[in-house]
């Protein structure tokens, strides 16, 4: 008897042969354990499904917060120091101004309580600062500094470290044994506070008629009374 068989899937097979029943049962025999290798082969495969599963199970976890870190609290650390505050902003005329009025005292020590000497104009030096642009700032500067009495007394102690205050030269320490530097020194800081006094008085009755705000800056008590002995 002669079969013809064909199977078809991606390679076609055609056979035509003369065959016996024996060989046919055979033959029937491999198409069915062909048959079902491919169905196990084809169950054994992921769906679509199951990888639809894994990449919601993905998505789970990346969504999912993390836990947050233990914080540990303790009492006994210092707490944090405040931030200092920002220096406030400095005029533009400010520095003008402290160079103006170490000018007028400098001026002002010039044969000052010196009579039968030659004296500086003090007028002209307190009119040209109450015209100046950084008038207001002069006055800003001497409160600033506690009144005109320490203004002055702060620009004298700078003419002396600078050796600008005698006028013989620098003030320096006599050294013949006489007195120590302690003592000698003592006496300079003396002399300078009742200076600083008596040209902070002087200034304001000089001011009164040529810069008359600055008049009133002078303070009523002289903070150098008991250090200078006057």
């Amino acid at each position: 008897m002669k079969y013809s068989f064909h199977i078809g899937s991606i390679n076609e097979v055609h056979i035509e042969q003369e065959l016996t029943s024996e060989d046919l049962t055979v033959l029937v025999g491999t198409v069915e354990q062909l048959c079902a290798l491919a169905v196990g082969f084809l169950g054994s495969r992921p769906s679509n499904s199951d990888f639809e599963d894994e990449d919601d199970e993905d998505e789970d976890e990346v969504a999912s917060p993390a836990l947050p870190f233990p914080r540990v609290v303790r009492d006994d650390l210092p707490e944090p120091e405040p931030e200092p505050e920002p220096d406030p902003p400095v005029h533009p005329m400010a520095e003008r101004a402290g160079k103006l009025f170490q000018k007028i005292i400098q001026t002002w020590t010039i044969n000052f309580d010196q009579e039968g000497t030659e004296q500086p104009d003090r007028v002209k030096a307190l009119m040209d600062a109450h015209v100046d642009p950084a008038s207001g700032q002069i006055l800003a500067h001497i409160v600033k500094a506690g009144g005109l009495t320490q203004a002055t007394h702060k620009v004298l102690w700078e003419l002396w470290q600078a050796d600008l205050l005698s006028p013989d030269g620098a003030p320096s320490f006599p050294g013949d044994g006489s007195e120590s530097y302690r003592d000698w020194l003592v006496q300079e800081e003396s002399r300078i506070n009742k200076m600083a006094r008596q040209i902070a008085e002087n200034v304001t009755q000089v001011g009164s008629i040529a810069f008359p705000p600055l008049s009133d800056l002078l303070e009523y008590h002289n903070p150098y009374a008991e250090l200078s002995h006057v």
